[in-house]
């Protein structure tokens, strides 16, 4: 990708956006979800969205580009020489005598984005990368995978030994020295990691988050449902979901949906349901 995205950020996000894909999820991995599937599923939508027009309109750049001039794995981001990109759809009404495919396969994209309020730039590089593995993947396409993100960074590799027991020192003592030689030695591990993150320009940082956070983020943040709704499903309190979901979008650099306060329509008869 044309932006480098922070390691941890990165790996959040798409971890985020995999739950567009809770339709096209293996049912071992449904069953951690229980009876929040349902729910979630309606998030299919942002990627039945992406499917239509905009990928309709990346096929006919696709197919024109090939048919023109053989560019290989090169077509899927340059059309006639001009980058499809992030930065292309961010920018799409300041570049005069942009090829009208191009503009309308950006326009596309950017106003995809808007209703599930997923306008970022990295969203719209993901979305663009996605794409341009489905015209090249059928399977792909069928099963709605996301593009996979490139790293340039490749981890530091650590093989760790350390002395035996010989029965020479007291067994406690040794078991100290040992973990602490142990800890060192992985302080020393960590902090390797992070410089050479830091050197890629991947420096890497902590978010901290409950368990369902994402969960809860996809149905604020892009399905809209009021966060009264979520925290009577999921049996907890309303600032715990509001916390926990805000924490989690500014980390996504997502602008937050405005919130729906109050109620949703149909909770107290839901709630008397589950009472009964």
């Amino acid at each position: 990708m044309s932006h480098h995205p922070n390691l941890v950020a990165d790996a959040a996000r798409r971890r985020f956006l995999d739950h567009a894909r809770v339709r096209w999820w293996p049912e071992e991995k449904l069953d951690a979800l229980g009876k929040h599937r349902v729910e979630l599923a309606r998030s299919a939508a942002v990627l039945e969205a992406l499917a239509g027009r905009p990928l309709e309109l990346y096929r006919e750049l696709w197919a024109d580009a090939w048919e023109r001039h053989s560019t290989g794995p090169q077509a899927s981001t340059a059309f006639g020489g001009v980058p499809i990109n992030a930065k292309c759809v961010l920018r799409r009404r300041e570049l005069p005598g942009l090829d009208p495919t191009i503009r309308a396969l950006c326009d596309e994209v950017g106003g995809w984005a808007e209703p599930w309020h997923l306008s970022a730039e990295w969203v719209f590089e993901i979305a663009l990368h996605t794409l341009a593995r489905w015209c090249e993947s059928p399977r792909a396409l069928e099963r709605r995978h996301w593009a996979p993100t490139d790293y340039a960074f490749v981890l530091p590799q650590q093989a760790y030994t350390f002395s035996p027991w010989f029965g020479d020192e007291d067994f406690s003592e040794y078991k100290q020295r040992t973990r602490d030689q142990v800890k060192r030695d992985l302080d020393r591990y960590f902090r390797a990691i992070e410089k050479e993150a830091a050197a890629a320009g991947l420096p890497v940082k902590t978010v901290k988050s409950q368990s369902h956070a994402y969960q809860w983020a996809m149905r604020v943040q892009v399905l809209g449902d009021p966060v009264s709704r979520v925290a009577e499903d999921y049996l907890v309190h309303q600032n715990a979901v509001a916390d926990s979901v805000k924490r989690l979008i500014e980390f996504l650099g997502l602008r937050p949906r405005p919130r729906k306060r109050g109620r949703p329509a149909g909770a107290r008869d839901r709630h008397r349901s589950r009472s009964s």
